[in-house]
């Protein structure tokens, strides 16, 4: 098991339990762990007891690679759509499902990941106070464009039908009265993941370190 959020000084996020070892928590403390199958443990103090006693053993790569994800400071991640925390923290309040995480924001550059190369099953997503109506969306590869348009008061509008999806393509994106074109990487995962923390991994292991942590957030808050 490892920790993925927790309020309490004795375990720190990235922290790692065995299976038959003890964990303590003191009142009003809260730790939630995933395992090695994806499995969400949540608890809640005061406590003390062995959560991994007795669960199956699942992959140990798959909690190695959440406690090095977990571990991680974003900076850290060298990734070209590293974006201030500011920047995005409607999504994290946002986001409920893994649908959600793996919708595009037009405005964050670098690797943004999707499970899908249909156009009309990708989601483009602006903040609820972004006065942003349309982006104009061209292929790097085959220099076809498009425009993606919001109606008024939505968050989310489709992928433009015209221009193609494809793993690790790239886009580059146009908002008006903006100077700045955002440029994004594709990264097209698998359509089906085992488990929440199955998709963490994968968003983090295809570069898409904003996501990754977006994913962390679902976790945490279907732990509640």
């Amino acid at each position: 098991l490892v920790a993925v959020e927790s309020s309490s000084a004795k375990h720190p996020v990235g922290g790692m339990f065995a299976d038959g070892q003890t964990v303590e928590l003191a009142a009003g403390a809260r730790l939630v762990l995933v395992g090695g199958t994806g499995r969400t443990v949540r608890l809640s103090g005061p406590y003390a007891g062995k959560p991994g006693e007795g669960a199956p053993k699942g992959d140990g790569r798959l909690v190695a690679a959440l406690t090095t994800l977990v571990q991680r400071k974003p900076e850290e991640s060298g990734s070209v759509g590293a974006v201030r925390a500011a920047d995005v923290a409607w999504r994290f309040d946002a986001v409920r499902e893994v649908a959600d995480v793996l919708a595009i924001d037009p405005t964050v550059g670098g690797e943004q990941c999707v499970a899908s190369r249909e156009p009309g099953q990708v989601k483009l997503v602006r903040s609820p106070l972004s006065a942003m109506a349309e982006a104009s969306i061209m292929s790097l590869d085959s220099g076809t464009a498009g425009k993606a348009a919001w109606r008024q008061g939505a968050i989310a509008t489709a992928w433009p039908g015209d221009v193609a999806i494809d793993d690790n393509h790239g886009y580059l994106v146009e908002m008006p009265n903006q100077s700045a074109v955002t440029q994004i990487i594709m990264r097209v995962l698998p359509a089906t993941a085992p488990s929440n923390a199955h998709w963490a991994v994968l968003m983090a292991e295809a570069g898409c370190e904003m996501q990754s942590r977006l994913m962390l957030a679902v976790i945490a808050r279907a732990a509640k």
